[in-house]
């Protein structure tokens, strides 16, 4: 009888750990993933830790398709469309420069954390166009998404552009000092601002 009793023990376990092998459905690297700890700390998983259901513990990633996860102001989400071609910078590779084309964009706004709650982000995907074995998961990375283009217009820092009653206005240096002058403007990055009329290359503006 004990002998029965131990023979069937053994073919149950053989039964779970037939049980426990997970089959990726795809090639790729695995990426463990983190969890807290008692106490606070954030480690990666490791053996006898304790896993809960629908709780992610690794991540098959595809590396002959990376892509970066990154999020857009709701109020902005409007300018991007799929397709759109971006210009993506990693932090561990400051002189590299990858390409890569928006490949999603997301449905619902989500909020931050604390603070940042009240501010509403999109996310966003975009998928780099060549492979770099370098590249890995889980990588700082940022995508600047060319939305529209100019060439050959003369541009002034947007911090120069003044606004009233819905016309614009620059601060331009003369000889008896700074004169208000209007402005029409085009195309704007957040950091410049292109000058369609009422400024000559060369003049100097004020920052405010």
């Amino acid at each position: 009888i004990a002998r029965d009793l131990e023979i069937r023990h053994v073919e149950r376990h053989s039964r779970d750990l037939a049980k426990y092998v997970i089959r990726a459905p795809i090639d790729g690297m695995v990426v463990i993933e983190s969890m807290n700890r008692p106490g606070g700390d954030r480690v990666q998983i490791a053996i006898g830790d304790r896993v809960m259901p629908g709780m992610p513990f690794m991540k098959v990633v595809d590396t002959s398709r990376m892509l970066v996860e990154a999020t857009v102001n709701q109020s902005e989400s409007n300018l991007f469309r799929f397709g759109q071609s971006a210009s993506i910078n990693l932090d561990a590779f400051p002189g590299a420069k990858y390409t890569g084309k928006i490949d999603s964009i997301g449905a619902l706004a989500v909020g931050g954390r604390s603070q940042n709650y009240y501010i509403r982000t999109l996310p966003v995907r975009v998928v780099m166009d060549s492979r770099d074995d370098r590249v890995i998961p889980d990588l700082s990375a940022s995508a600047d998404v060319l939305l529209s283009k100019a060439e050959k217009v003369l541009t002034v820092p947007l911090a120069a552009v003044s606004e009233e009653k819905e016309e614009k206005f620059v601060q331009v240096r003369t000889p008896k000092g700074f004169e208000k002058r209007a402005v029409k403007t085009g195309l704007s990055n957040g950091i410049k601002v292109a000058v369609l009329e009422g400024l000559k290359q060369g003049e100097q503006v004020l920052i405010n």
